[in-house]
């Protein structure tokens, strides 16, 4: 309901492993998951809602994209190609690990902490994306129209956190 109220001008994307729609498929809820990418159009309009794909090297994923790639059609909605990021550069993945055990109160030789699957959660030049998507360009192209779509200003250096007034 709350999507709806405030659809008008939005771009959605169906989410990495943990959507809705993506969770639906990876069940075997093939007939579900169709009806979920039509209501999602519908609610957005149509060329407003994309199937997001994600490759890490999880198995998990590339079972995911083999549906997408069937429902994509299917239904006709576009792809578009995404890269789950939890730090910037790739030399930074040990680090990540680290943040994680500190915060999840694990260490590094622990084979039961929370970890990640993989170790490129992070920023992708155009090119990798591009060579990693070489099969799928257009999902690469996507990308680059929703960014042209958007319309985002601010002042570069400002302090743009919010303010929330805070007692003595």
């Amino acid at each position: 309901d709350l999507l709806a109220q405030y659809s008008k001008g939005i771009i959605g994307l169906s989410a990495c492993l943990q959507g809705d729609i993506n969770e639906t498929l990876l069940a075997d809820q093939y007939a579900e998951a169709r009806r979920m990418a039509h209501s999602y159009e519908d609610l957005l309009g149509k060329g407003n809602f994309f199937l997001e794909v994600q490759d890490h090297g999880m198995a998990e994923q590339h079972a995911l994209t083999r549906k997408l790639l069937k429902l994509g059609p299917e239904v006709g909605l576009p792809f578009v190609a995404t890269n789950d990021l939890h730090y910037t550069k790739a030399e930074d993945a040990q680090a990540h690990a680290v943040l994680l055990c500190v915060q999840s109160g694990s260490n590094l030789a622990d084979p039961k902490r929370f970890k990640f699957d993989a170790d490129d959660f992070y920023l992708k030049s155009p090119e990798e994306m591009r060579h990693l998507w070489r099969e799928l360009p257009q999902a690469c192209d996507a990308t680059l129209e929703i960014a042209e779509r958007c319309n985002v200003t601010f002042t570069e250096g400002a302090n743009l956190m919010p303010r929330f007034p805070v007692p003595e």
